[in-house]
């Protein structure tokens, strides 16, 4: 098992809308207040992501993947007797081949699309933890977890069965800031999708 992670991965990916923005006045003084067109796709745009798995899944293809009817980030490459399975989670990959040759031409052609760092022997990836033990690969979120429940670690608080004779409070004239709340619960939802 190894892995890869694409260098600015979404400036390599066209941009399909007409979107314009101002040049910096660093880049080009000349150009100080005029605005150019986008030819590909840059961090912070909201289509960034969306152009970057177009992209990536045309790649892909084009290598002679299947994509995964399942799972749209798994990618799965048969020829003859050999076998390559590559999982992509935005610019970060694993995969897996029988063969020498097959990992080879991969990286050979993802090479010709893209500027990628790839890693031998991947431990981590994306939250996951990756052991490789006698020919047999062991994928668990323990880190993960443990990270989360120390950052939300809350007080025990006891438990009513019915309401107690203090009056609730529900709000206080602070304004409550929601980021915590949806912190906890996105992670939550990505541990429990395993």
């Amino acid at each position: 098992m190894a892995g890869f992670d694409v260098s600015a991965a979404y400036v390599y990916s066209p941009i399909e809308e007409d979107i314009y923005v101002q040049a910096p006045v660093e880049l080009q003084p000349k150009l100080n207040g005029k605005v150019m067109k986008l030819k590909k796709a840059l961090y912070g745009t909201k289509q960034a992501t969306r152009c970057w798995w177009t992209f990536s899944k045309s790649v892909m293809m084009s290598i002679g993947f299947e994509c995964s009817e399942v799972e749209a980030s798994l990618y799965l490459y048969r020829k003859c007797n050999s076998i390559l399975i590559v999982w992509i989670h935005v610019d970060d990959g694993i995969f897996f081949g029988n063969s020498i040759g097959i990992i080879e031409k991969f990286l050979t052609e993802l090479m010709a699309h893209v500027e990628i760092r790839w890693q031998a022997n991947v431990e981590k990836i994306v939250g996951l933890s990756i052991k490789d033990k006698g020919g047999q690969s062991k994928i668990n979120q323990a880190t993960l977890i443990n990270q989360y429940l120390s950052e939300h670690k809350r007080p025990v608080v006891p438990q009513y069965t019915t309401l107690s004779g203090k009056a609730l409070v529900t709000n206080t004239n602070n304004s409550l800031d929601t980021t915590d709340y949806q912190s906890a619960i996105g992670t939550l939802m990505y541990i429990s999708g395993g």
